[in-house]
Formats: C-alpha cells, structure tokens, sequence
C-alpha cells in the first residue's frame, strides 16, 4: 500500500512540473495551464515532428491531474 501511494506522489509530481503548475493550484489554474500548452503543441499551429506526441502527454497529465484530485 505504501509503495502505491509512493508512485501516485511520483507520478502527481512528474505531472505538475510537466503542466507548470503548483500543487495546490485551483481546477481553474489547471484547466488554464492545459489549454496554454495545448495551444503552443497543437499540429495546427506548431511545425515540429514531436508537438503531436507532447499535445497528448499533456492532455493524458491533464486527466491524472483530474483523476487524482478527483475533479469532475
């Protein structure tokens, strides 16, 4: 049990320095955060080969976020 919740701190942790958040940042910090490092990755506006794979890396952070902190 102890080792489970050692990996969701790790995991809580990768997330947040990943979203450039801190962790008692609001939903709405969160949801802010998301969308700006979803505008700068998105394959529409972004001529790099890895902005598609980043794009979903920060929305898959985005949904542990939520997950963890239990937010609809």
């Amino acid at each position: 049990m102890v080792e489970l919740l050692i990996v969701v701190v790790v995991l809580l942790v990768f997330v947040l320095i990943l979203m450039g958040i801190d962790s008692d940042s609001s939903k709405e910090d969160t949801l802010r955060a998301w969308k700006r490092l979803a505008r700068i990755y998105h394959p529409d506006t972004s001529k790099d080969d890895g902005d598609e794979e980043k794009k979903k890396e920060i929305n898959m952070a985005k949904d542990r976020i939520f997950r963890i902190r239990r937010w609809d």
